[in-house]
């Protein structure tokens, strides 16, 4: 797939794999391009065996993330790990992509920092070239699920359902984009005290419910902006670093990038997969279980006094996976983890570790506080049936009592769901697509409302953003941008008002409810 020493037209290597892009983004697969053979994953193959280039198509240090990853614009996506994978115009050795494979996943997909490529491995999602794909890092997960195995259809499997065709292939022009033309003419012509009147009025409106975890600030376009946090989350100072703040703001190869290094301590979560090379067999695809370990780690301290009582009444809840012994009083002492030492993480991974499959963030949260058994995408009380052993940490507390929700029809509502369930107290992760059928989550863990009241961006942690060198400091806080598209919500970070988006697939919410 080379000629003389370069890659040819189309062809790109990913984590020590060829892949052949065309010219709309889609990944060939199943075919013979140029007389080389592609499988049904997309990997150019010999005699049936995968050609394997060691260290071809992996990037040197996570810098190019933090500069190639416009979230969004840089067409991201990944594969059946859900590893991010922004897709920009940048290049790496050898022709193909700068690659970081978040958790190792080679053959499940990894993250993607410049170049014109795709994602690798089964369960592959493609980007179109020249910015024209998703713009967001993302992650996809394989279709096919196995009847026997661990859990039932993969959230990739439902995605399908409700979309036919490739959304790669279509150019998604922004709904906000006249819209911003006039909100910025209004704004032009706004004084002082009527930016602070109008801000000061969106505030005092999230303010109404049990949640007042609120901070204001200016935006580049000159209105005060309200962030709403999760409660018990430390808001950071939303300013830019060159202004005293903690976000790291660049605009690079045509796309904006926000972000704010993580800190220990400050009431978010932001459990990562393995760096590369490391446990990439275990949790290239467990996504979903990094977002419901942040959920819980951020749960059992929002809920801390109440565990602390039953504990202290009725005893430790111990539960064995395994070879390996889990204590409620253990992952309730866990107050701070880094991104890499989760309890509760390693807990998950010894239930879905190794997965060929994606799956679902709120049925493990089940499991672990109620003792569900996973088996599809949202339980109901009738689907109890015997308490899965594995779990049930909080059943003495809980029973059957389900502390998860799940919104996959917000047209038009999206800004005002996500208000709800912040004033409400509870902790979010949204499910986005990168690329039509395929589909990532993430913990989202605070939104900016502009001065009409309307949701703007979103900040999110992210199990697929670390540095793989050490030479970088660890991104915590990501910040996306969102535009609307029809009434439907999209993740957006690239400066060209005509480029794709990320459709916002689903809301999940977790709170106390007794």
């Amino acid at each position: 797939a080379r000629e003389q020493g370069k890659m040819a037209t189309g062809w790109t290597w990913v984590d020590g794999n060829c892949y052949f892009l065309k010219e709309n983004g889609a990944m060939a697969s199943n075919e013979s391009v140029g007389g080389y053979q592609l499988a049904e994953s997309g990997q150019w193959t010999v005699q049936g065996k995968a050609v394997f280039e060691k260290d071809k198509g992996y990037a040197k240090s996570y810098s190019a993330y933090l500069q190639k990853n416009g979230v969004e614009g840089n067409a991201t996506q990944s594969s059946a790990s859900g590893e991010s994978v922004p897709l920009g115009t940048g290049s790496s050795s050898g022709g193909g992509l700068a690659m970081r494979t978040g958790s190792g996943g080679g053959g499940g997909g990894g993250s993607f920092s410049g170049s014109s490529g795709g994602s690798s491995g089964g369960g592959f999602s493609s980007g179109a070239y020249s910015g024209t794909s998703s713009d967001v890092s993302s992650s996809s997960k394989t279709a096919e699920i196995k009847s026997n195995s661990a859990f039932a259809a993969s959230e990739t499997e439902e995605e399908e359902t409700e979309n036919s065709g490739n959304s790669a292939e279509k150019e998604i022009a922004a709904e906000s984009e006249e819209g911003t033309e006039t909100t910025t003419k209004e704004t032009e012509g706004k004084t002082e005290e009527e930016h602070r009147r109008d801000a000061d009025q969106v505030e005092r409106a999230l303010k109404e419910g049990e949640n007042q975890n609120t901070a204001q600030y200016t935006a580049a376009n000159g209105e005060i902006y309200t962030a709403f946090f999760v409660q018990g989350v430390h808001i950071p100072n939303l300013k830019s670093t060159e202004e005293g703040g903690d976000f790291i703001e660049k605009e690079d190869s045509g796309y904006f990038t926000r972000v704010a290094r993580f800190v220990r301590g400050q009431g978010y979560y932001d459990t990562n997969k393995a760096r590369n090379g490391q446990n990439k067999d275990v949790d290239r695809n467990l996504c979903f279980a990094t977002t419901a370990s942040n959920v819980l780690h951020w749960y059992l301290q929002e809920n801390k006094e109440k565990i602390q009582d039953y504990i202290h009444e009725h005893g430790d809840v111990v539960r064995r996976v395994g070879q390996k012994n889990y204590s409620l009083e253990d992952f309730l002492d866990q107050s701070s983890p880094d991104q890499w030492n989760s309890r509760i993480f390693d807990y998950f991974k010894l239930i879905y570790g190794h997965s060929q499959n994606g799956f679902y963030t709120g049925p493990l949260v089940d499991l672990f506080l109620n003792g569900y058994t996973p088996k599809k995408a949202t339980n109901t009380k009738a689907d109890f049936g015997t308490m899965d052993e594995r779990g049930g940490f909080l059943y003495g507390l809980l029973k059957e009592k389900l502390q998860t929700d799940v919104t996959g029809s917000f047209k038009g509502t999206f800004s005002e769901d996500v208000k709800k369930h912040l004033a409400e107290g509870h902790a979010l992760c949204i499910s986005y697509n990168p690329l039509g059928t395929y589909s990532h989550v993430v913990s989202l863990w605070g939104a900016d409302f502009d001065e009409s009241g309307k949701l703007v961006g979103v900040y999110v942690t992210d199990s697929d953003d670390q540095d793989e060198t050490g030479e970088d400091p660890e991104v915590g806080l990501k910040y996306y941008r969102i535009i609307y598209k029809d009434g439907s919500p999209y993740l957006n970070n690239s400066l060209n008002p005509k480029s794709n988006g990320s459709r916002i697939s689903k809301l999940h919410s977790f709170g106390w409810k007794a």
